[in-house]
């Protein structure tokens, strides 16, 4: 979607008039003569303090950021996928396998191996700390996945409508930064479960504008910028400027 918005950047400035005052110098008469002082003050100005503005208009699209494909790693058949612009948030269903749903949870590490008593690493804390999220106990949040974390993943499995194992699979869970807005989905319902199913981005709105056509002086990060009459800060990448639209 393109727009023709106002993107204005807003500078404070103090701007002072300053006070300027004349010296009184004397001509004719005697060389010698001491130049005598006026015996009026020097003049004078008020002191203003204003806004100083520096505006640019640019085209940019309006959207929800990057976004991002979701494949599938389990075999079976897809069952159910979400509707485009639904937002899918820390343990819920992101598309269903066999009737068993694969589930959102949030973190950097994508899921790379199946996780189960005895598996160590970056992967199992950042499990355990999604469990610790959703309400789970019983387990200490470390690199290290227990008996105790088992248990607490056949709890968690319980709730989700999953087969009690203390295993979690690979494909069975998704990471991501935090909610998800569904993009758009490629796959139907009845598709083999693995490939790419859909595309998912940010939930929060943004206008992003190339790079290329601001200036300058419009190409520093941490400033403030508006966008449809609100305030907004700046994220910005090699190619493009994304400014979030807040309601």
């Amino acid at each position: 979607m393109r727009i023709g918005r106002a993107l204005i950047t807003t500078v404070a400035a103090a701007a002072v008039v300053g006070a300027a005052s004349a010296a009184a110098i004397g001509f004719g008469g005697d060389p010698a003569r001491t130049p005598t002082s006026s015996a009026r003050p020097p003049s004078t100005a008020p002191i203003t303090r204003t806004t100083l503005y520096d505006r640019e208009k640019h085209d940019g699209t309006l959207g929800h950021g990057t976004e991002k494909e979701v494949s599938g790693r389990l075999g079976g058949t897809v069952t159910w996928l979400p509707d485009t612009g639904a937002v899918v948030q820390r343990g819920q269903a992101l598309y269903r396998v066999d009737d068993k749903p694969v589930l959102l949870l949030y973190g950097a590490l994508p899921a790379y191996r199946e996780l189960r008593s005895g598996s160590e690493g970056a992967d199992v804390r950042q499990l355990e700390t999604e469990l610790r999220a959703l309400g789970y106990t019983g387990f200490t949040v470390d690199d290290e996945y227990t008996s105790s974390t088992a248990a607490a993943v056949e709890k968690w499995q319980k709730a989700s409508g999953l087969t009690e194992t203390g295993v979690v699979e690979l494909g069975r869970v998704v990471y991501a930064a935090g909610p998800v807005r569904v993009a758009s989905v490629s796959a139907s319902i009845g598709d083999a479960a693995q490939g790419a199913l859909l595309t998912v981005s940010g939930t929060s709105r943004v206008v992003t504008v190339a790079r290329k056509a601001l200036g300058e002086s419009m190409l520093v990060p941490s400033r403030n910028a508006r966008v449809s009459r609100r305030k907004a800060s700046w994220t910005m990448s090699s190619a493009s400027l994304m400014l979030p639209v807040i309601r």
